[in-house]
């Protein structure tokens, strides 16, 4: 079962209703991708043992072009963004992170899509904070340009020290993520983190089974075996 709340504007479901019970957890924090919801990758974290708390967090944008879903931050045909909306969110998310975080052992976070690209964001604004990142079928910001986001994301080379564990998983025909976008998204993480990388083929840009098996085996393997 699952449960709604309402923190800084922010809707999470959690999958526990006693937080207060759940401190000696590993917490998950879950993002889903452009137009969709809270919901979407909830089934991606079935497999994990119960020493996991899961919160799936929904975008703070309500999309009004037909999609009825959420997003992180506009974006256009090309994939770009406004630098001060992605800011926003990353600022609102990661207040929202931190208002919870002491409440639980550790905290990893999962991101599909252009929650891949919150979830990595996350990690370099505060490189300590993060037992384990998995990233699916998405991207890394590009902030060399966007002197609002260079000043948010500035720890790259402390992140390159702390050689955080990071799943990246994809397939190599997606046909939403460019291919130049994934060449750089691999190059970034080359650099500044412990990466473990998985191809799947046939998904597009979507979750194969098999990588749910995968990611759970890592996010077990760096985070819950590690007590």
């Amino acid at each position: 079962m699952s449960y709604n709340t309402e923190s800084n504007q922010l809707v999470v479901r959690f999958s526990h209703q006693d937080l207060s019970s759940r401190s000696d957890s590993d917490l998950l924090v879950v993002l889903h991708g452009y137009g969709a919801d809270e919901t979407d990758l909830l089934p991606l974290t079935a497999e994990l043992p119960d020493t996991f708390t899961v919160a799936a967090v929904r975008a703070p944008i309500w999309l009004t072009n037909g999609m009825n879903g959420y997003a992180w931050f506009p974006i256009t045909e090309e994939l770009s963004s406004p630098p001060e909306s992605v800011r926003s969110s990353l600022e609102q998310l990661d207040a929202w992170i931190q208002s919870v975080a002491d409440g639980f052992r550790t905290v990893s976070i999962l991101g599909f899509s252009q929650g891949m690209a919150m979830a990595t964001s996350m990690l370099r604004m505060r490189p300590e904070q993060y037992a384990a990142v998995v990233g699916l079928s998405g991207f890394v910001l590009d902030a060399s340009n966007e002197p609002l986001l260079a000043e948010l994301l500035s720890h790259d080379e402390e992140l390159a020290t702390k050689q955080v564990p990071v799943f990246w998983g994809r397939d190599l025909q997606d046909p939403i993520i460019p291919p130049q976008m994934a060449k750089e998204a691999g190059m970034w993480l080359d650099q500044h983190v412990d990466l473990t990388q998985d191809t799947y083929q046939g998904v597009g840009h979507g979750v194969h089974p098999q990588e749910i098996s995968d990611l759970t085996a890592f996010l077990v393997r760096h985070v819950a075996n590690r007590r």
